[in-house]
């Protein structure tokens, strides 16, 4: 039998490995990006147009399946927007005092129309005189796409209750902002995929946006964490020293 101290070596071993891993993964990742960049990022707007030229020239039988191609490009050109974050990061931004609830109303604002659209009740419980150190822009860049997740859960959730809730709360050393839904949740085989890139359950994603939330937090010394399941829903929570 292996006594605590071998235990306790090989423990340290797979946390390395794994970390090791993680870092092996992303970079692949960037060297797939920046090869797709380099193939194929010039060339969609010249595709594009052409098939725009196209769809006007064409009868109403044939012009959708113009707008079949166009709507293709979109998808494409969403992946290349995902991608040149990943080869080219946005700087880190000095931190400076960040009125979050502020913030928050400011994101939900901005998704107003389609937070009313499909009915989703909004609660921003962040505290209106609170201010945090941060980094404004990194900070919206995680955000943003937390509120798209949830929103899109809740669209097509067939629970009567429809709520997105934003809270935040200071434990130890640790300040935490969290992002609630009341959907459907996430089913447990599929929770462990969350963060592979190009793992996505949504058709019309490219499973990006939760891989370049994670390698701006890690840029940023935050930590990203998913809880989830399928009757409360899912809760990401965006943990930073404080």
């Amino acid at each position: 039998m292996l006594d605590q101290r071998s235990e306790g070596i090989m423990e340290m071993d797979v946390k390395k490995l794994t970390k090791m891993m993680e870092a092996d993964r992303i970079q692949t990742t960037q060297w797939v990006a920046q090869e797709i960049l380099h193939r194929f990022g010039g060339s969609l707007s010249s595709i594009r147009g052409r098939a725009e030229t196209l769809k006007g020239q064409l009868d109403h039988h044939h012009r959708d399946n113009a707008q079949g191609i166009l709507d293709q490009i979109e998808s494409l050109e969403k992946l290349i927007s995902g991608l040149k974050y990943l080869v080219h990061p946005t700087a880190q931004g000095n931190p400076k005092r960040v009125r979050l609830h502020q913030m928050i109303e400011d994101i939900i604002l901005f998704l107003q129309f389609r937070l009313s659209s499909a009915k989703i009740n909004v609660m921003n419980l962040v505290p209106e005189d609170l201010e945090i150190d941060a980094s404004e822009v990194p900070l919206k860049q995680v955000v943003m796409p937390l509120f798209f997740n949830a929103i899109e859960a809740l669209e097509i959730s067939k629970k009567e209750e429809k709520a997105l809730i934003v809270h935040f709360q200071k434990t130890g050393k640790n300040q935490i902002l969290s992002i609630e839904d009341t959907g459907e949740g996430i089913r447990p085989e599929l929770q462990a995929s969350l963060f592979k890139p190009f793992f996505t359950t949504k058709p019309g994603h490219v499973g990006l946006s939760l891989i370049i939330c994670q390698k701006i937090c890690q840029e940023q010394g935050w930590e990203l964490q998913i809880k989830s399941d399928q009757e409360h829903g899912t809760r990401v929570e965006l943990l930073s020293p404080g």
